[in-house]
C-alpha cells in the first residue's frame, strides 16, 4: 500500500521488515518472489532510489527464484480474480502454479485453489 501511494520511506521501512522476516524464517521460495515484485513496483512507481537501496541491502541475501513446474495452460483450473487472504489480484498467466489446481499468491504466499 505504501509503495502504491508512493510513500517511499514507509514503503522502504515495511519492505525491509518483511524481507528480514522472510529471511529469518527461511522462506526460500517466497523471499525472491517478494523481492522481485516489490523492487519492480518501486521502480514502476518512480522510486528507483528505494529499489536500489533494497538491491544493495538484500540482493546478496535473497536467493534465486525457483522455476515452478507449470502445467500446460489447458490443464489448469480456473482461478479467482483476487486472493481470498490479502485481496491481491491473481492472474493465471503470471501466477506461480504449484500444480494444475493450486497457485501461490505473489503478495502473501497463501495457496489459492482453482475451480
Amino acid at each position: 500500500a505504501y509503495a502504491d501511494s508512493r510513500n517511499e520511506q514507509a514503503a522502504l521501512d515495511q519492505t525491509r521488515s518483511a524481507l528480514t522476516l522472510f529471511i529469518q524464517n527461511q522462506m526460500v521460495r517466497r523471499t525472491p518472489v517478494f523481492f522481485t515484485n516489490i523492487t519492480r513496483k518501486f521502480t514502476n512507481n518512480g522510486m528507483p532510489n528505494a529499489a536500489a537501496a533494497l538491491a544493495k541491502e538484500f540482493g546478496s541475501r535473497v536467493g534465486p527464484m525457483s522455476a515452478p513446474a507449470s502445467p500446460a495452460a489447458g490443464q489448469r483450473g480456473r482461478l479467482p480474480t483476487n486472493c481470498s487472504k490479502c485481496g491481491a489480484p491473481i492472474r493465471a498467466d503470471e501466477a506461480n502454479w504449484l500444480d494444475a489446481n493450486t497457485v501461490e499468491c505473489d503478495y502473501c504466499g497463501s495457496l489459492i485453489r482453482a475451480e
